[in-house]
């Protein structure tokens, strides 16, 4: 039998990594979408679906 698998899927798989230039979290394994040429963490690409908020500056 053979299964395909993603190698996404593998352990220690290293795919690429960058940071979301709009909130700076790092994104790997393609997790992104690309919003009018950047590309966006899926979080600042739907900000819609967001459950978070920003706290503001830290004192």
């Amino acid at each position: 039998m053979r299964v395909a698998v993603d190698p996404a899927e593998l352990p220690r798989h290293r795919g690429g990594r960058f940071l979301c230039p709009r909130c700076g979290e790092g994104v790997n394994f393609g997790r992104f979408a690309e919003v009018e040429g950047q590309r966006l963490c899926l979080t600042c690409a739907s900000p819609e679906l967001r459950y978070w908020e920003l706290a503001g500056p830290q004192a």
